[in-house]
């Protein structure tokens, strides 16, 4: 697990040096650098993807737009209060420190005009235990393992219908920076059994669409999911019923013709219940859009996940 998070010249902060826990909540004032430290972990993460943290050269560096982050060019990124020293060349740098792994840091050299920052430095980790020898050294830390999910705040509206990609949902298991491929995922995995106990609502068994359905259920009392594929498409449709006294009152409703709150829970709801130990997940305004007494409950699943 990664412990400790530095950030040097990065957006809100020249330097800041975070300690992390199992559950880390990040509060505060708009625009004080909550979404800078998600970004911080996303970039890394989007480097790693495409290959690009390995000993510098032509094809290493942080690729400032991708599938998880699109932060523009270097004069976007660069905190804006830095003041370069005579001869200095300002450097964008990470560094992660993870208990019993020398850590791993990472610089880029900063270009105005340049949407991908060329590595400097980069420190591959490789674990202090010879028994925990790591290729490349890099999942010593959870940002780079199976099962990384960051939900970013501009999640997708309420929509008709929903993409498909079976890399995504199948494969990578990923729901998108926005949420986009939940309903896919959804639809994929519903009869998955979630494997986890403390993560079981007592309400449902513990097929993967009950769990949802039950912790949904928090937020909108009675609430039904169905994730269906628009054959001959590369489209999901997503439909909500409701329920009262167990019996089902309504017809499917289009997520455009219900409650914001529904459509913006549901990626948190299924990237908590599908979490794997060892996993990062990157959950950003997870109570936006949602009642008090639903926000509780956004509280208590991602502490069920985290445990």
């Amino acid at each position: 697990m990664i412990d400790r998070l530095t950030i040097t010249n990065f957006k809100a902060f020249a330097a800041a040096d975070l300690p992390l826990g199992p559950y880390t909540l990040l509060s505060g004032l708009n625009s004080s650098g909550k979404s800078t430290i998600l970004q911080a972990l996303a970039l890394l993460r989007q480097a790693f993807d495409q290959d690009m943290l390995h000993d510098p050269d032509d094809s290493a560096g942080f690729p400032l737009n991708g599938v998880l982050a699109q932060l523009g060019t270097g004069r976007d990124v660069l905190h804006e209060d830095y003041v370069a020293k005579p001869g200095e060349e300002p450097e964008i740098g990470f560094r992660l420190s993870s208990s019993g792994v020398r850590p791993g840091e990472w610089r880029a050299r900063y270009g105005r005009e340049d949407d991908l920052l060329p590595l400097t430095a980069s420190a591959s980790t490789k674990a202090e235990d010879s028994t925990r020898v790591l290729e490349d050294g890099l999942d010593a830390f959870t940002v780079f393992n199976d099962g990384f999910q960051y939900l970013r705040a501009d999640r997708v509206n309420p929509a008709v219908t929903y993409p498909r990609s079976h890399e995504m949902s199948a494969q990578r298991g990923f729901l998108g920076a926005h949420g986009e491929f939940t309903v896919d995922y959804l639809g994929q995995h519903q009869d998955d059994v979630v494997q986890h106990d403390v993560l079981h609502h007592p309400d449902a068994s513990p097929r993967l669409l009950e769990q949802v359905e039950a912790w949904m259920s928090e937020i909108c009392p009675g609430v039904r999911i169905q994730a269906t594929v628009i054959e001959l498409t590369d489209l999901m449709r997503l439909g909500f019923q409701f329920t009262r006294a167990g019996q089902v009152v309504s017809a499917p409703r289009r997520p455009t013709n219900v409650g914001f709150g529904l459509g913006y829970a549901l990626p948190i709801v299924v990237a908590c219940l599908t979490a794997k130990p060892g996993a990062l997940l990157l959950l950003e305004n997870p109570e936006a859009h949602v009642h008090p007494q639903g926000q509780s409950a956004m509280a208590r699943l991602s502490c069920d996940a985290s445990s």
